[in-house]
């Protein structure tokens, strides 16, 4: 994609050849690079369109329900590489809707997420490059919804890049050194520019050749972090660290720094900081990483657990830090979100993808605190499997000097928290039943800014052809608030292709 096109909305009569248009152009270039590219290179193309229709019985999620049917015309295209001097992975889909009883208006939504690398100068230089498109949640207080065709007032698109050129190399054999620079951005269409925001950073570090078991290295960065809704903060620091393998299966580490930031004041204050970690693996299967910093507004910190079984997959991650809203492919999870995001996508049914793989969030207007904590196992069997994932997430205001509107503007906290389990079973070959059930509770400092939202799901999958797959579904939601609750029921019907 050369472009990040925004959600844009026409009359039901212009759009419909547009969805149309977009898809059969999307399956065609796809299939022309995919023949050019042939079979023994290491790049892989796949184009795809899929039709969903979808019957509701309350399209605005209000408590007065209006019902409707829906169409959804998908094209989308996944490319990625694993070799050569550019290395990555495309995934992006547009979707149009439209409305057969006129109720909702007809809308184009994209989906993206793309990371790469492209080794300029062997050894040298080389250029990391992410992007997302999403749709984003605007306020966790307002109604809640699972389906991005209803009730779209509390939702957005959301654009964020990040481009990070580095240097790397060794200075007369002594000492290796790397320097990064790393530009991002986010943008959105909601109110009071909330989510637009831009991250401008860069860093030093030099390292002593390795020499077991010790090791050592110095850094010195700088990072500006500018809101549109709020005011621009700045941070510089400096600090050593020193490495010391224990075993070959545990590695301890220290930092010792001092750092100039406004994020918590008006003018910039130093304070020293300091960080310890560890790095056990105890095998190839189990790993645990643990890292602990003091810095300027408290203290910061990773955990991160693995543990992999023939048939199952345990996965917990604790973490607090300053949330970077342009980087788009930050971990959420604290964990390796490519291993976490192949097991989801190992899922055969796509309904039970979609409940599974749930995030929380909403748009922040300032500086903002992230607490979270995750669990996560993941069975495959033989017939049966089963996914499982519960997260906690509390988001404070980090800069009392800011003028913040939305969430953090009406409670200085936001606390959120995910159940999410899904069973797949295989009947057939060819053939799975799926259940999921969700629930999710957001809350505020008042009882007036919480709410609940539950959903239940049940669907089957069949193999339709060889690169055809369908799907169809029932879902009941309850939305539990004090202001806007509502019910919503509806039957979804998928027939999907991949060329």
């Amino acid at each position: 994609m050369s472009t990040l096109m925004p959600s844009r909305r026409d009359p039901a009569g212009s759009m419909r050849p547009a969805v149309v248009a977009a898809a059969v152009a999307c399956a065609a270039m796809g299939s022309a690079w995919a023949q050019s590219a042939g079979a023994p290179r290491a790049v892989v193309i796949e184009p795809s369109v899929s039709i969903t229709q979808t019957i509701t019985d309350n399209l605005r999620l209000t408590p007065e329900k209006s019902a409707d049917a829906i169409t959804q015309l998908t094209a989308g295209l996944r490319m990625s590489s694993r070799t050569g001097r550019v290395q990555g992975a495309l995934d992006y889909a547009l979707n149009g809707y439209v409305y057969a009883r006129g109720s909702g208006r007809s809308d184009l939504q994209n989906t993206l997420n793309a990371s790469g690398r492209m080794d300029v100068v062997d050894n040298w230089f080389s250029i990391d490059a992410s992007a997302a498109i999403t749709q984003q949640t605007i306020s966790a207080f307002d109604v809640q919804g699972v389906d991005p065709a209803l009730g779209s007032s509390n939702r957005t698109e959301q654009r964020s890049f990040q481009i990070a050129p580095s240097w790397r190399g060794t200075l007369a054999g002594l000492v290796d050194y790397r320097a990064t620079i790393a530009h991002g951005a986010s943008r959105s269409d909601a109110r009071d520019s909330l989510g637009n925001s831009t991250t401008t950073s860069g860093s030093l570090t030099i390292s002593g050749r390795r020499s077991v078991p010790f090791g050592w290295s110095a850094t010195i960065s700088r990072r500006q972090l500018d809101y549109d809704a709020s005011r621009a903060t700045e941070e510089d620091a400096a600090r050593v660290s020193l490495t010391y393998i224990a075993t070959p299966e545990l590695q301890l580490s220290s930092s010792l720094g001092r750092e100039r930031t406004n994020l918590t004041s008006l003018d910039k204050e130093s304070n020293v900081t300091w960080g310890f970690g560890a790095d056990w693996s105890p095998s190839p299967r189990t790993r645990l990483t643990a890292q602990q910093s003091h810095r300027s507004f408290g203290n910061s910190y990773n955990l991160a657990f693995e543990h992999r079984m023939p048939r199952t997959t345990f996965r917990l991650s604790s973490s607090r830090d300053i949330q970077d809203p342009s980087s788009p492919g930050s971990s959420r999870f604290g964990l390796d979100m490519d291993k976490l995001l192949a097991e989801i996508r190992a899922i055969p049914d796509p309904v039970l993808r979609n409940q599974v793989s749930r995030e929380l969030g909403f748009l922040f207007g300032s500086a903002t605190l992230q607490s979270r904590v995750d669990a996560s196992v993941r069975y495959q069997g033989l017939r049966t499997s089963f996914s499982a994932i519960v997260a906690d997430t509390s988001s404070s205001r980090l800069d009392p000097l800011a003028a913040v509107s939305g969430d953090l503007g009406q409670s200085d906290t936001v606390r959120q928290r995910l159940y999410s389990f899904g069973i797949d079973h295989r009947l057939t070959p060819v053939t799975s039943l799926g259940l999921s059930l969700s629930r999710q509770r957001n809350a505020g400092e008042q009882n007036s800014l919480s709410n609940v939202l539950t959903t239940w799901m049940l669907s089957l999958t069949t193999v339709a052809g060889p690169r055809a797959n369908a799907t169809v579904s029932a879902r009941h939601v309850v939305f539990d608030s004090s202001t806007s609750p509502y019910t919503e029921n509806a039957v979804v019907a998928t027939y999907g292709l991949k060329f």
